[in-house]
């Protein structure tokens, strides 16, 4: 029998990627596309079988037998082993993607979901931290390294965010605000991914080489990194002025056009964004830009008036990228107990 479900969001960035290596604020915001994780109870012990859209997995006490990609969920059953004894249970989970592309926070999406589902259905209290927790330690697994925590806390959150990276003390810092899209407003997701993708990394290299930047960005001044963030400033001051059910979509708009321009003078734009983003200017879209480290394979957003959503939608169809409606979400990790 289902003893529990858990939707998580996934998430993206608005304004201020790649900037916000050198120290400049930077906005995100969970977004309505959810992934699901269905948890159900079962005769036996010491097992919990895994399907999902990449494969399956199993969890045979405590050893990982099955797909790669869901190999990080070890770190968040190590975490529910630690509070519960999963050695007299048998589970079947089954993750439901939500289908949005790479570089909406699938990974801490999942990860979050599955732990709010596991969590309830064992009946052990939680709370937004230990979401995060969970999902960020997945992700350190899942992306080879110590994750900034953007997606994980987003994701938990259930909130827009403005964060920044500390240069004082460790990781970055987050702020939940307000934010919302101008009434009336929704962003249309666009995916141009052809069958490569550039990594986050090369990209980080690849915004710096663009800049003259041969140092770190923690072995940099503070002076430096104020020069670099000094260029996105005033993006970012519209931008938040116009983020409210009352602000000017064509001055918001605006703002992601002007962001995109300095993101592509970095070259982390694409010809395939650029293409992307002309179709839905040309459509009738305020605003166009591409979201997280951009390159080859990756995502752009557009702002629109709900009028024109499927206009935008069907002008990229014909081009031949994937694009679906999204909105902010404001409710992070929902589970139910059966």
């Amino acid at each position: 029998m289902v003893c529990a479900r858990a939707t998580a969001p996934t998430k993206v960035i608005l304004f201020g990627e790649h900037y916000v290596v050198y120290g400049s604020p930077a906005i995100v915001v969970p977004v309505d596309r959810r992934n699901e994780v269905v948890v159900t109870s079962k005769k036996g012990s010491g097992n919990m079988e895994i399907r999902s859209m990449v494969g399956g997995a199993r969890i045979k006490n405590g050893i990982f037998s099955g797909v790669e990609a869901l190999a990080p969920i070890m770190r968040v059953y190590e975490r529910l082993a630690g509070r519960a004894d999963l050695s007299k249970a048998n589970f079947d989970v089954e993750i439901v993607g939500g289908g949005a592309p790479k570089g909406m926070g699938n990974s801490s999406s999942v990860f979050a979901a599955f732990a709010a589902g596991m969590y309830s259905c064992l009946e052990v209290d939680y709370d937004e931290d230990e979401l995060f927790e969970c999902a960020q330690s997945a992700d350190m697994v899942a992306h080879g390294g110590m994750p900034s925590g953007i997606d994980a806390r987003v994701v938990v959150s259930g909130s827009p965010l403005v964060f920044a990276r500390s240069f004082k003390g460790s990781g970055y810092e987050f702020k939940k605000t307000k934010l919302m899209l101008p009434k009336g407003c929704s962003l249309v997701v666009v995916d141009t991914f052809r069958g490569k993708r550039q990594t986050t990394g090369e990209l980080v290299r690849k915004f710096a080489a663009a800049k003259g930047i041969g140092k770190k960005p923690e072995e940099m001044s503070e002076e430096e990194r104020k020069e670099i963030a000094a260029e996105v400033a005033g993006v970012l001051e519209t931008a938040i002025g116009e983020l409210k059910a009352e602000g000017d979509a064509r001055k918001l708009g605006e703002a992601m056009n002007l962001n995109q321009e300095l993101l592509a003078r970095c070259g982390v734009s694409t010809e395939a964004i650029e293409e992307a983003r002309r179709v839905c200017l040309g459509a009738g879209a305020y605003g166009a830009k591409l979201t997280g480290a951009g390159g080859v394979g990756g995502a752009a957003i557009a702002l629109v008036d709900d009028s024109r959503v499927q206009d935008v939608i069907d002008a990229l169809a014909v081009r031949k990228f994937p694009a679906f409606k999204t909105i902010i979400e404001y409710s992070g990790v929902v589970a139910t107990r059966s």
